[in-house]
């Protein structure tokens, strides 16, 4: 997995590189709620889930992924319940 994360890399202005790697973008909140936050596009689906959890893990909350180009939502992830959890064990 740390070699896949070498590779991963925010997307470029050209409009060419976009069309090699497609462009997924992260937004925290739950899709469909209207104070839900654009986070930051990353390229690469296998890159941009990644990147979502590793935002999840530090800044408990809902995220979700959503795909630009069909305009659907392809992945979510809440730490919110784990945030909570850990407390109560402290």
């Amino acid at each position: 997995m740390l070699a896949l994360m070498g590779q991963c890399k925010r997307p470029r202005k050209s409009s060419w590189s976009r069309k090699l790697v497609p462009t997924y973008d992260i937004f925290a909140g739950r899709y469909g709620d209207t104070d839900a936050r654009w986070i930051e596009p990353v390229e690469g689906l296998g890159c941009a889930y990644e990147r979502m959890k590793e935002i999840a893990a530090k800044e408990p909350g809902p995220y979700f992924l959503f795909d630009p180009s069909s305009h659907r939502v392809l992945a979510s992830v809440d730490t919110t319940a784990y945030q909570k959890s850990k407390a109560k064990s402290a």
